[in-house]
Parts: structure tokens; C-alpha cells; sequence
């Protein structure tokens, strides 16, 4: 008795346990859309700059003070992304990709007055005082 006793409380806890991992891994929790901004300055040594790009990135060019590109950044995901950014010899190269949803990247550099600012894979908005041109 007490081994039919011992068998069939150890049969129960089995399907216990079995029952409480099919549960969870039918169970999914709703894909919450995220977002982040941060901010980084670069040293511009010229007068002249290029922003290459690719994914959903849109930028938003304007004035700032002299001799540094401040770049303000929101990334929004929903699901996984992947971002890369890096400046060299006043190029600026930004990378996003991210899954469906509310996904993209948007930037606002401060560019001082006068520089010249060469986009590749995107379009920008920029004020008069920027010559704004595509690579």
C-alpha cells in the first residue's frame, strides 16, 4: 500500500509539473512596444560632414554651436532591433533595424551654421543656414 501510495503521489506531481510547463509555454506575454533616447557629441574637425544611414531612420537637422555635431536620438521597437552608430573623419554612419509595430529611429543633429551636410540613404530636413545635399 504504501508503494502504490508513494508511486501515485510521484505520478501526480509529474503531471503537476508537466501541466504548469505546457501552461507557461503556451502562455505569451503581448509584445510592448519600447522606446529610448539618449545623446552623444562628436567632434566636427571641418565644416563639412556625411550621414549615411539604412533602415527607418529619419533626421532632423539644426543649428548648434561650432566645432561638434550633437546628435539626439529615440529609437521605438516592438520585438527585436539591432542599432549601430559610429563617427570617423566627420562621417556618420547609422544602422537600425527593428520588427513591426512602432519601429524606427529619429534623429536631431546640432550642426553648427555653415556645414555642409551630405546624406546617404536618407532624406533630412534642415534649415537654411545648413547646405543639406544627398551623397
Amino acid at each position: 500500500m504504501k508503494k502504490i501510495l508513494g508511486v501515485t503521489t510521484l505520478l501526480a506531481a509529474a503531471a503537476i509539473a508537466g501541466g504548469a510547463v505546457l501552461i507557461h509555454s503556451n502562455s505569451r506575454e503581448p509584445i510592448v512596444p519600447a522606446s529610448e533616447t539618449t545623446r552623444t557629441t562628436y567632434r566636427l574637425t571641418g565644416d563639412e560632414m556625411e550621414v549615411d544611414s539604412s533602415g527607418p531612420v529619419t533626421i532632423t537637422v539644426v543649428t548648434g554651436p561650432a566645432g561638434e555635431v550633437v546628435v539626439d536620438r529615440r529609437l521605438r521597437w516592438t520585438g527585436p532591433k539591432r542599432h549601430t552608430e559610429s563617427w570617423r573623419e566627420d562621417r556618420m554612419a547609422i544602422d537600425y533595424e527593428c520588427g513591426g509595430g512602432d519601429c524606427g529611429a529619429d534623429y536631431r543633429l546640432s550642426v553648427p551654421g555653415g556645414t555642409r551636410v551630405r546624406f546617404g540613404g536618407v532624406k533630412a530636413n534642415c534649415p537654411p543656414e545648413i547646405a543639406c545635399e544627398e551623397a
